[in-house]
């Protein structure tokens, strides 16, 4: 692949942009953005009249095709469905915009003639990546720099970030926490899916590499690079411009998204099912002598017995009742993470069962139909929040 523009400045702007654009991960897969690389003047890799944004392109029409026939709940949002060049700002920016839940980029390899085989990368920037770069005197990093330097060199060093470019304050320093950690399980799940189907059909696979690759490096989600073979290989290069090796490649994506997309689903689904099986509830406590009413003024005027709407109960760390779930998570959120919108520094975390045991709520409601009431506004800006019945700080059980 030709060296890729990469403009360190974008990082800030993705960061802010991100903070308050995205919804958790946890939300769901909604909206897949798929990237056809290269495209315009930036051919890729060429092997004669062959060019890699061509089979890129045509790969990804017929990916989103795909899922766009056999998902209908999953929206398809394409970097490009034409031959034109896109910087990869403009990548990012168009990933962003549409809110994406999964970044799916494919791409075309060349090396040696004989170089055979599939992989998918993810982003990483572990200290034995680093070693790559800026070198190191420790023998095991000079081991695990060297390894790497091998796998970079299959991939070409250019379209790698430049690591001693790198700015170390905190910011930039929690955001690659968060796309190796926070979102990297979920890219490495879908990354070993994609090689597992690829190697159903028979090809070779070279696994799944990490690396600080600047296709992904300001992408805001779950994202993988897969690399669909070898553009250098003859036999390779007939497969991906066959219509028979396309319609194969594109089948074996699909399979990989369709299953990560039902994984997560099923998770979600599991989660809210655990907190609708909750006990009955108990009798409500006997009502409270009602307050002695004061003489209207003359000139108050009469005022209709309207429902008031639902106000939330000041919580206690003891206390059994109902709160709105609004967001799930695997790990562990900041009451100020932007992500919470309106309800930043307002929301309380209650623990759970499953794969995403973090719940993140508003309000809190001594009976579910006062949680209930309170919903629809939620709903505005959470569209799948939903009650839940809470017993001090976990979910409670049955």
């Amino acid at each position: 692949m030709k060296k890729l523009i990469f403009v360190l400045s974008m990082f800030s702007a993705v960061v802010i942009m991100n903070g308050t654009a995205r919804a958790d991960i946890a939300q769901g897969v909604k909206v897949i953005v798929l990237d056809a690389g290269h495209g315009g003047k930036d051919a890729g890799a060429v092997n004669g009249r062959a060019y890699e944004k061509d089979i890129t392109l045509q790969l990804v029409l017929k990916v989103g095709e795909l899922i766009e026939n056999r998902l209908p709940d999953v929206k398809v949002v394409y970097t490009r469905k034409t031959d034109k060049a896109l910087t990869l700002k403009e990548r990012s920016d168009i990933a962003h915009r549409s809110k994406g839940d999964l970044y799916l980029s494919i791409h075309v390899n060349s090396a040696t003639k004989t170089a055979v085989g599939t992989e998918t990368c993810i982003f990483s920037m572990d200290e034995s990546l680093i070693a790559v770069n800026r070198g190191n005197g420790n023998k095991d990093m000079d081991r695990a720099a060297n390894y790497n330097r091998n796998m970079l060199t299959n991939r070409h060093s250019e379209d790698v970030v430049d690591l001693s470019q790198i700015s170390n304050d905190a910011a930039t320093r929690a955001y690659i926490n968060r796309l190796q950690f926070v979102l990297g399980e979920y890219s490495n799940a879908l990354a070993e899916l994609i090689q597992r189907n690829y190697a159903k059909s028979g090809r070779v696979v070279r696994g799944v590499k990490r690396g600080p690759f600047q296709v992904l490096w300001g992408i805001d989600m779950p994202s993988v690079i897969t690399e669909v073979g070898f553009l250098s290989n003859t036999d390779e290069l007939h497969y991906m411009t066959s219509e028979k090796g396309q319609a194969q490649i594109a089948e074996d994506i699909y399979k990989a998204v369709a299953e990560y997309v039902g994984n997560i689903n099923k998770a979600l689904q599991k989660e809210k099912a655990d907190a609708a099986a909750v006990e009955p509830e108990k009798p409500a406590p006997a009502p409270a002598p009602k307050e002695e009413t004061k003489p209207k003024q003359k000139d108050e005027p009469a005022r209709k017995n309207e429902p008031k709407p639902a106000q939330p109960a000041k919580p206690e760390s003891s206390a059994r009742g109902f709160s709105i779930q609004i967001m799930a998570s695997a790990t562990a959120l900041s009451a100020d993470d932007a992500r919470f919108k309106s309800h930043r520094g307002q929301v309380k975390c209650y623990t759970g069962e499953g794969s995403y045991k973090y719940k993140y709520c508003t309000g809190f409601y001594a009976t579910r139909e006062e949680a209930q009431r309170a919903v629809a506004e939620i709903k505005s800006e959470f569209a799948d929040a939903f009650v839940i019945e809470v017993d001090g700080d976990r979910v409670a059980r049955k």
